[in-house]
């Protein structure tokens, strides 16, 4: 008897109305998340093709990422990181440490940093030197120009290219 009860309940208009809701509410109450990558692009695309301007969506440098999974991974074993050191660059090398004396930012230190292990060639190096020293933000000139390709390459020499 209660098969043929619930069998029957299920066929009525109220059963159909009540999973319907519960289906909706289940949908709802979900937390709204960001929108996948394909999605901003495809957005942006449409924002270009229709003339308006677009703005690149926030992201975390890539410093602000391994710091994060360093901080995550040091809480996981029980380690509370200082936050009394501060910042601490990714390279010391005498070219990254002129470079940042004259106003480069670590994204553009990193850069050409790994810019000079992939030359492959002393003039690949100077034209690097030469290209940084046109940005806005970085002071090369005159003599501090002629210092930034000296150590760019000895930098370069060091890193396993052989000029002979």
């Amino acid at each position: 008897m209660h098969d043929v009860t619930f069998v029957m309940f299920l066929q009525s208009p109220l059963a159909l109305l009540l999973l319907t809701a519960g289906l909706v509410l289940k949908k709802r109450s979900k937390k709204p998340t960001k929108a996948p990558y394909e999605k901003q692009i495809r957005s942006m695309i449409t924002a270009i093709d229709k003339g308006k301007t677009v703005t690149a969506p926030a992201t975390d440098s890539r410093l602000e990422i391994i710091t994060d999974l360093f901080e995550s991974k040091m809480k996981a074993v029980g380690l509370e990181p200082s936050q009394d050191s501060g910042y601490v660059p990714t390279g010391f090398t005498p070219l990254a440490t002129f470079l940042h004396e004259h106003g480069a930012s670590e994204d553009i230190v990193g850069a050409m940093l790994s810019g000079l292990k992939e030359a492959n060639s002393e003039s690949e190096v100077l034209d690097m030197i030469d290209a940084a020293a046109e940005s806005k933000e970085i002071d090369l000139r005159g003599s501090t120009l002629a210092k930034a390709k000296e150590l760019a390459m000895l930098e370069w020499k060091r890193s396993g290219h052989d000029t002979s």
